[in-house]
């Protein structure tokens, strides 16, 4: 299909479309305000190139952010295609633009997905494990990117550690509230220079350190991409800009380091401007802990739902006397020269007796 559109303004989403499923990072919707009339798509906000990487950063310690995931979605190569985070031993976290196809809105098929865990490189190295199951929240709107957030299920548990999520209450929010801006942690193999006309992609996983910031302040410069920043949200960066998530890093994710030890992950890269890094301009990341019971329902009904699949039916009730009247039944068979007769090895039979069943035709072939 070709699309037919007039583009006006600029902006990005962190995820670089090659296939119409996300190849890359930071679904940067610097579209917005964007005025694109597209035949087939409609208008309204446009997400323009999706995409992003870490600008800024230095390459990631081997064995430090174990749970770092390389989603590489409708790819040959195995490339990451976005980033996402172990949160079990078998389920990822990740942004819905990741898996959802902007233009139809469909979820990308679990075949099409190839997880690589524990290895600092792109396309080398660590585990690589198949999608069971994609789940994106059913609320995802692809012009706002609103619940950004997406659950993909392993086909076989991986023994690796897993990120601990910021629960809806408990000490990483309150880190959070502190009147310091607290730094947090991004990382991803997305791209390390922010303008459109220079591309230069990571290939080992790399980190930037990113203070927060209120989501007054970010609405008050965000807001023209995607709507204002709302709960649901969360943003970090510099004010004089340089350091930032970018194309190819969405999905991955913002995470605090508690008592210098314990990774708490607190958003996953979303969108930002189309320039990473510009000037007065924040990273958007979905806000972890406002999703924590769609993810504990999501997770566990899927989990229950396989329970109950893996549990072996009861037994049918047995009726007194029906297994007395099963030579009656055979006996009846074999009666008025019916083509088919059966014939029992035994006749006395209780729960758990194994027996023959002997069945022959006088009509030949």
């Amino acid at each position: 299909m070709i699309l037919h559109c007039t583009l006006a303004g600029s902006g990005r989403t962190r995820t670089q479309h090659a296939r119409n499923w996300a190849s890359g990072g930071r679904f940067l919707v610097a579209l917005l305000t964007i005025a694109a009339f597209c035949s087939g798509w409609g208008s309204g906000p446009a997400l323009a190139q999706l995409g992003a990487r870490i600008v800024g950063g230095v390459p990631a310690p081997e064995g430090e952010l174990q749970f770092q995931a390389c989603l590489s979605i409708g790819r040959q190569d195995g490339i990451c295609s976005c980033g996402g985070t172990l949160v079990s031993a078998d389920w990822v976290i990740t942004a819905a633009h990741c898996v959802v196809n902007q233009r139809t809105g469909a979820v990308a098929a679990p075949d099409a997905i190839r997880i690589r865990l524990g290895s600092v490189y792109r396309d080398q190295k660590g585990t690589v494990v198949g999608a069971r199951q994609v789940i994106a929240h059913e609320r995802y709107n692809r012009s706002t990117l609103e619940n950004d957030i997406a659950l993909v299920r392993l086909t076989s548990p991986v023994s690796l550690p897993a990120v601990t999520l910021e629960p809806g209450t408990g000490i990483p929010q309150r880190v959070l509230q502190v009147t310091a801006s607290p730094w947090a942690t991004v990382a991803g193999w997305g791209d390390m220079v922010g303008s459109q006309s220079v591309v230069k992609v990571a290939q080992a996983l790399q980190k930037a350190e990113v203070p927060i910031v209120d989501n007054a302040t970010c609405s008050a410069s965000m807001a023209y991409l995607a709507g204002p920043i709302d709960d649901r949200r969360i943003c970090a960066g510099l004010s004089e800009g340089g350091v930032d998530s970018c194309n190819g890093d969405s999905g991955g994710p913002l995470l605090l380091r508690l008592d210098g030890t314990r990774w708490v992950q607190v958003g996953i890269v979303s969108y930002g401007h189309e320039e990473c890094g510009k000037p007065g301009h924040y990273g958007v990341y979905t806000r972890v802990a406002a999703f924590q019971p769609w993810i504990a329902r999501a997770m566990g009904q899927t989990n229950q739902a396989d329970a109950v699949a893996a549990r072996p039916p009861a037994p049918a009730p047995v009726t007194p006397g029906a297994l007395g009247a099963a030579p009656t039944i055979v006996k009846e068979a074999g009666k008025n020269n019916l083509a088919i007769r059966i014939a029992m090895s035994k006749r006395d039979l209780r729960l758990g007796d194994s027996f023959d069943l002997t069945i022959s035709s006088p009509i030949g072939g």
